[in-house]
């Protein structure tokens, strides 16, 4: 076997390749002292993400940057926590509930990759099309389009831990803190359930023609995107527990929502149509975002 179609070998390459990124990311934490942390924030993000970017067209491979959407928030969180903390101990333990949600999402979003990936052979089909479509153009949707944007969603999504997680004396926990702690809490698991039936439908399935309609997939046809965009409106009330001046991040969530709504469901229920007959019945009977929550009955 050679090593591109090797896991292990791809698993290990983009470990070096992210663990040198945090090393450069923490490396310019050190050095930009003199702009708004935000604005820091936001930059270090961008050049960890073109350091990505760089590794990608090197192994002429798009999906090197897929686990950064996973990857990233944890870290945007430990940054805002050293903004307000000297040592680990003065951390109230609401900022650290708040930090293991996040790394719990984190933890089962990017573990969850790992199950999909078999190694650097392996390419999203979606960038594989915009490859075949763009031609020698692709560099610039490879950067901007499947990169950068991503990049910029995220960090809009986590601009809530810019407050509850950078406020030194935001230790009390609200109502606003357990409605976040449930909705997020509940997005990862209604994620990790949905993928997991999902993973467990192809690893079993006879023909490659089925259509997965069981478990959470006869709600919703996508319930793991529901998952995931409901994680970040969890995000949300987190700020909202700090401060109500926090308002205004709602666009983070929002920003998320719209990108699951009008990109990616369509485009996944696109491909579905052109590869399954039966498609087009499942679509007619099941929502395309939130589930069901009674199922319709049989006739």
């Amino acid at each position: 076997m050679s090593l591109i179609k090797s896991k292990s070998f791809g698993l290990g390459l983009i470990s070096i390749i992210y663990i040198t990124a945090i090393l450069l990311s923490y490396a310019l934490y050190v050095w930009i002292d003199s702009i708004p942390p935000v604005w820091e924030l936001l930059i270090i993000d961008i050049v960890a993400t073109l350091y990505v970017y760089f590794w990608s067209c090197i192994w002429k491979n798009a999906s090197l940057y897929d686990p950064y959407w996973s990857v990233a928030p944890p870290f945007l969180a430990l940054f805002w926590l050293a903004q307000s903390f000297n040592s680990v101990s003065q951390v109230p333990l609401k900022l650290w509930i708040i930090f293991g949600v996040v790394a719990l999402w984190s933890l089962r979003l990017t573990w969850n990759w790992t199950r999909w990936f078999t190694g650097l052979d392996y390419e999203d089909w979606r960038y594989r099309n915009f490859r075949k479509k763009s031609g020698k153009w692709f560099f610039i949707i490879n950067l901007f389009g499947i990169q950068v944007f991503p990049t910029i969603m995220v960090f809009l999504g986590s601009l809530s831990m810019s407050y509850s997680l950078s406020t030194a004396n935001s230790s009390l926990i609200t109502v606003f803190d357990i409605i976040g702690f449930i909705i997020a809490v509940g997005a990862v698991f209604i994620e990790g359930i949905a993928d997991a039936q999902l993973h467990r439908f192809v690893k079993n399935r006879t023909d490659k023609g089925q259509i997965m309609n069981q478990g959470l997939w006869s709600r919703s046809r996508h319930p793991n995107y529901f998952g995931e965009v409901t994680f970040w409106f969890g995000m949300y009330f987190f700020g909202l527990g700090t401060t109500y001046s926090s308002w205004w991040v709602i666009i983070g969530p929002i920003a998320i929502a719209i990108l699951f709504l009008t990109y990616s469901i369509p485009v996944m229920d696109k491909y579905q149509l052109s590869k399954k007959e039966a498609y087009k019945e499942y679509m007619a009977k099941t929502p395309a975002f939130i589930p069901r929550i009674v199922k319709r009955k049989k006739l």
